[in-house]
Formats: structure tokens, C-alpha cells, sequence
């Protein structure tokens, strides 16, 4: 009774398996173009990351310098200072007083060069970035391209494959109609079959009276377990 309506539906089964097959490549070539493009957005957020970071540096060190330049003038003043001395506790005063800028001068110089070095890694970053941010840019053209076409191809066949289904269904007589539509609704993949007495899907033991009347096509039987609609092949 069933005979037929049970080959259609095991046409409508593989299609439908083909079609998420196909949507797969849809999203398998999407996801490469999309992966491609978040290392673009990576390699920008790098860029900026590390301007505003330079920048940050290229700042302190302009105070560091500033501050460098004041110790200079106040070398030269308590130089001067020192030369006019009068007596020994003046010139032990600059003396001491010359040897704490002397120390803060090593410091700041010791400071301006390890900004400088850091400033010059940055700079060297930026520039390497930016021209893997426009060879990338400029790959991604090629690649959008590519997806297009696949993607494009793709759809066409999720496109056959969904008429046929169609094609197959107004085939089917209203009761299969009803309970494939009902199964559809709950289940990716809807149908199951019996091999070694136990469901295909769920793998459930099935008794030997539900195989048999599974066999003679001339019920509806479902899997008691995972509720799928049994099929013969």
C-alpha cells in the first residue's frame, strides 16, 4: 500500500541530506571569506592599537626631554654658583647639589633612550602591518570573488534540489503528506530504517511484529522510542 510513497520518501530523504550537504559548502566557503576578513579587522585594531601607543610614548618622552633640559639649566646655574663659592660649605652645597643632577640627568638619559628604542620597534610594526593590511586587503577581492562564485553555483543546486523535493511531496498522498509534513517539523532527519532489529537512528531494540508489519509497506509504523517514521528500502 505504502510501497511507493515509502521510495518517494526515501528520494525526499537523500535530497535532503544533499541539500545539507550543500549548505555546508555554502558555509564552509562564507566562513573562509569571513576568517579572512578578521584578520583584516586584526591587523587594523593592531595598527591603531599601536599608533595610540606610540603616540602615548613619543608624549613622555617630549617630557622626559623638557625635564632633561631644566636639569641642564640648573647644572649651569649651580656651576656658576659654584664658581663664585666664598667658602667650603657653599661649595660642598653645589657640589652635592651637582652630583643629584648629574644622577637624575644618567637617569632621564638612560629613559629617553629606552623610549626611543621602543618608539622605533612601534614605528617598524606599524609600517610591517600596514602593508600586510593592503596585501590582505587586496587578497580579499580575489577571494570575494571566488566565494561569490561557489556560493552562487551552490545555491543553484540547494535550488534543483528543492524543487525536486517539491516535486516528490505533491506526489505523496495526503496521509504520507501529513505525517512526513508532521515529521518535518520535529526532526532533521525524519525517517529511520530497521537493520539487526534495532532503529537506524535511535538504535533502539524493535520488536519482530513491528519489523514485519514495517515490511508489508501496508502501515505507517513508528519508531516507539525516537518516534521517526519507519521506511523499507
Amino acid at each position: 500500500m505504502y510501497k511507493e510513497s515509502f521510495a518517494t520518501l526515501i528520494e525526499i530523504r537523500s535530497l535532503h541530506r544533499h541539500v545539507m550537504e550543500s549548505q555546508q559548502i555554502v558555509e564552509k566557503h562564507q566562513k573562509r571569506l569571513s576568517d579572512f576578513q578578521q584578520k583584516i579587522d586584526e591587523c587594523s585594531m593592531l595598527i591603531t592599537d599601536t599608533k595610540t601607543d606610540l603616540l602615548g610614548r613619543q608624549k613622555e618622552r617630549l617630557a622626559q626631554e623638557n625635564s632633561y633640559s631644566m636639569l641642564e639649566q640648573s647644572q649651569t646655574k649651580t656651576t656658576n654658583h659654584l664658581e663664585v663659592a666664598t667658602n667650603n660649605q657653599q661649595v660642598t652645597a653645589c657640589e652635592k647639589e651637582l652630583a643629584t643632577i648629574k644622577n637624575e640627568m644618567e637617569q632621564l638619559e638612560d629613559n629617553i633612550l629606552e623610549t626611543l628604542e621602543q618608539e622605533d620597534e612601534w614605528t617598524e610594526r606599524i609600517t610591517t602591518k600596514t602593508e600586510e593590511e593592503s596585501g590582505l586587503s587586496k587578497s580579499i577581492k580575489n577571494i570575494e570573488s571566488e566565494v561569490l562564485q561557489d556560493t552562487t553555483s551552490e545555491q543553484h543546486i540547494i535550488v534543483g534540489y528543492n524543487e525536486r523535493i517539491t516535486q516528490l511531496e505533491s506526489e505523496l498522498t495526503p496521509v504520507v503528506l501529513n505525517a512526513y509534513q508532521n515529521l518535518m517539523s520535529n526532526f532533521t532527519a525524519p525517517f529511520s530504517f530497521i537493520e539487526k532489529q534495532k532503529c537506524t537512528e535511535c538504535f533502539i531494540q524493535v520488536p519482530a511484529n513491528v519489523e514485519q508489519q514495517v515490511n508489508t509497506c501496508n502501515n505507517l509504523e513508528y519508531c516507539s522510542n525516537c518516534g521517526r517514521l519507519f521506511l523499507v528500502k
